[in-house]
């Protein structure tokens, strides 16, 4: 699972499906997608966990990522998504495989 203990509501609830390892090859980093304590967080390596506010359906914002966009498949699983921040926009991150642990 990846909630860690905390309150989370129904809209909560409806954010885990996007929790998961995100990689930009074009940044060469992999960012860490979470929900806890009824919030989506996003952890950036060396940074801060960063709570992320819903702004629209689909999308996202945050302290230092700015805007972050998802992308879905036919299905309507996440695969990946988009960052527009001041300094990056139009970053790619694609999903990576759930690991076993």
């Amino acid at each position: 699972m990846d909630e860690l203990p905390g309150p989370c509501d129904r809209l909560c609830q409806s954010w885990l499906p996007l929790a998961g390892d995100y990689r930009s090859n074009e940044l060469s980093t992999t960012y860490a997608l979470r929900v806890r304590d009824g919030a989506l967080t996003i952890q950036i390596p060396g940074r801060a966990l960063i709570a992320l506010q819903p702004i629209a359906p689909g999308t996202f914002a945050g302290s230092l990522v700015g805007a972050i966009r998802f992308v879905h498949d036919r299905r309507g699983a996440a695969t990946g998504f988009t960052v527009q921040a001041y300094a990056a926009r139009g970053v790619r991150f694609a999903r990576l495989p759930p690991t076993t642990r």
